[in-house]
């Protein structure tokens, strides 16, 4: 049903609630309280307004130039401590270690 308020605020005089309001109205409960009640609206505004700002701030904190990255020196030198790849095609595609690989030091032989 269309939103009306006239109709709305006399169901609320008449003691029916929030929820049950927004059911006829086919809103949520929440919506239907801040449209009824100017108080509780200025509140929900505050809250999410509050959210924002909060995330904003977070959002500043986090600046491109704050990733590490690493220089290519490092890169190089990472690359030439793996071996050379001798597996065959089928031991490529189900996954099977290189063979003395230096970065499988987690996982058993």
């Amino acid at each position: 049903m269309k939103w009306d308020e006239t109709e709305a605020r006399e169901m609320l005089r008449k003691g029916a609630s929030y929820s049950r309001i927004a059911r006829f109205f086919g809103s949520t409960t929440t919506t239907v309280h801040c449209w009824l009640d100017p108080a509780y609206a200025a509140q929900c505004r505050e809250r999410v307004n509050a959210t924002r700002r909060n995330k904003s701030k977070e959002q500043r904190k986090k600046t491109p130039h704050q990733v590490w990255k690493p220089s290519w020196q490092d890169v190089e030198a990472r690359l030439a401590a793996i071996p050379a790849d001798t597996r065959n095609l089928t031991q490529r595609i189900c996954g099977d270690p290189i063979p003395g690989d230096p970065r499988r030091h987690w996982r058993p032989a």
